[in-house]
C-alpha cells in the first residue's frame, strides 16, 4: 500500500466517524468518536509526510481535548436536539459521499467540513463535537494543500475553537465567574 492510499483511507474513516457523531446520544460515546476522528486525521497527516502536524493533532485533538472534555464535562448547548437527525444523516451521507466520490485533493476535507456544519445544526446539544470536526477538516485541508501548507499545517492542528468552547463551558460552571 502506498502512502496516498493510507492517507485517503484515514480521511475516509474520519468522515465515517463524523456520520457516527450525528447519531450519538451519549456524550461519552461522542468523546471516543472525537478522539478516534482526530487520530484518523493524524494518521492521514503522518501518511502524507506531515509528522509534526500528525503529532500535534494526535496529542491535542486525539488525547488532550477528549481527556479535558471528560474531566470537565462535554459543553452542552442551550437548545434541545431536533428530531430530524436520521433524515439529515441520510442526506449528509448522500451529499458528502457524492462530494468525496467526485475526486480532487480537497474533496474529503470539504465533505468533512460540510458534515461538521450539519452536526452543529442538527445536534445543538453538543456543539463542541461539530467544532472538533471543523478543526479536523481544516487539518486535512492543510495537509493536502499547497506550498504554504507545510508551514500552516502544524498551526491548524492546534484545537483552538474546541478548546475555547471547553473553556467557556468550564467558566459557566464556576460560581465565582458566573456573577461577573
Amino acid at each position: 500500500m502506498n502512502a496516498l492510499a493510507v492517507a485517503q483511507g484515514m480521511a475516509g474513516l474520519a468522515l465515517i466517524l463524523g456520520y457516527a457523531l450525528l447519531c450519538v446520544r451519549r456524550p461519552h460515546l461522542g468523546l471516543w468518536l472525537v478522539a478516534a476522528q482526530a487520530l484518523a486525521v493524524a494518521a492521514a497527516a503522518l501518511a502524507g509526510g506531515r509528522e509534526v502536524t500528525a503529532a500535534i493533532d494526535a496529542a491535542g485533538g486525539g488525547v488532550l481535548l477528549p481527556l479535558l472534555m471528560h474531566r470537565f464535562g462535554v459543553p452542552a448547548g442551550a437548545r434541545p436536539d431536533r428530531g430530524w437527525t436520521v433524515p439529515s444523516t441520510l442526506a449528509a451521507a448522500a451529499l458528502t459521499s457524492l462530494l468525496a466520490a467526485t475526486g480532487g485533493v480537497l474533496a474529503l476535507p470539504l465533505a468533512l467540513l460540510l458534515l461538521s456544519l450539519l452536526l452543529i445544526a442538527a445536534r445543538p446539544a453538543f456543539p463542541v463535537f461539530g467544532l472538533c470536526g471543523l478543526q479536523q477538516a481544516a487539518v486535512l485541508a492543510a495537509c493536502a494543500g499547497s506550498d504554504a501548507s507545510p508551514l500552516l499545517a502544524p498551526f491548524v492542528a492546534l484545537p483552538l475553537l474546541p478548546a475555547l468552547a471547553l473553556v467557556g463551558a468550564w467558566a459557566l460552571r464556576q460560581p465565582a465567574l458566573r456573577r461577573t
